[in-house]
Parts: C-alpha cells; structure tokens; sequence
C-alpha cells in the first residue's frame, strides 16, 4: 500500500496528462514529417528531378542564408 498526499496524487494525474500531450504532439510532428516526404518526392518525380540531388541542393541553400 502506498500513501501519498493529494498534491502528489494531482502531480502524478498533471504528468500522466503532459505525456499523453506530448505523445500527441509527436505523433502530428512524425504525420507532418511523413506527408512532408511524399510531397517532396511527388514534386521531384513529376519535375523530373532527383529527390537526393534537390535535398542536398536544398540543405546548400539553407546554410548559405545564414
């Protein structure tokens, strides 16, 4: 038997709470990330170009804007 306090009891419910809420939150990111992939691989096939060849195209462009 374990004995807590109220507080701890509404401390474990709060984490319980932010883990389901961050599993949430990843689960969008990993969905927005997959969707993300296809798009850029469908434009790629349909404008003829090498989905490897743009993205490394693409990460060049990124750091020269720095």
């Amino acid at each position: 038997i374990r004995v807590e306090k109220p507080e701890e009891i509404n401390e474990l419910k709060r984490l319980r709470d932010r883990v389901r809420q961050l599993e949430r939150l990843l689960a969008d990111a990993n969905i927005d990330v997959a969707l993300e992939r296809a798009y850029t691989e469908l434009a790629c096939e349909r404008a003829g170009v090498d989905v490897e060849a743009f993205k490394k195209k693409a990460a060049g462009q990124l750091r020269t804007k720095r």
